[in-house]
């Protein structure tokens, strides 16, 4: 079963209002095709109802597609760090970061173990346009005693409407 024909097939499914457990068929069904939406979208069922290990299997399947599911390597790197397993979170986070994954880099950011390297992914996150990058990085740029540099990404993520940076931008112009 193609991407689209997958799709129409849910789509129409929950117009008709059919119950989760047959939308659920429909998914396994294009899964056995190794439709990597239908992958990502079981390994996101078992997600949200909470059986990590179903929702990683349908993950990795969709992660490990001809071009992987982006989704799906995010949602891994969350659950490993989820689980505290911080070296699995950022190989998966690391995979998608090269793709202009902002969120992606805000978890490397989030599971570095340096300053620099935390401060390096932050900083990625920002120049990607990513609002919770941007206020770490000018947190960390101000922990650094780069006032400048601080000043300049509280102000991004306050033009954004992150509330945080703009009470942080107006302590460090005080």
């Amino acid at each position: 079963m193609k991407n689209r024909n997958f799709k129409f097939f849910l789509q129409l499914a929950k117009f008709f209002g059919d119950s989760e457990k047959k939308i659920m068929e429909i998914c396994e069904i294009a899964a056995k095709s190794s439709d990597k939406f239908a992958l990502y979208k079981l390994g996101e069922y078992f997600d949200k109802s909470g059986d990590l290990e179903k929702a990683k299997i349908y993950y990795i399947k969709a992660a490990d597609s001809y071009d992987g599911d982006v989704n799906a390597i995010f949602r891994l790197g969350r659950i490993a760090g989820k689980e505290g397993d911080l070296d699995k979170a950022r190989e998966w986070f690391n995979k998608i970061a090269n793709q202009r994954c902002p969120e992606a880099m805000f978890n490397l950011g989030r599971y570095a173990t340096t300053t620099d390297e935390k401060f390096k992914w932050y900083l990625k996150s920002a120049e990607a346009g990513f609002v919770p990058g941007m206020f770490k990085a000018g947190q960390y740029a101000e922990d650094l005693g780069d006032k400048e540099t601080a000043i300049k990404w509280y102000k991004k993520a306050a033009e954004k409407g992150d509330s945080k940076a703009r009470h942080a931008l107006e302590a460090i112009l005080k």
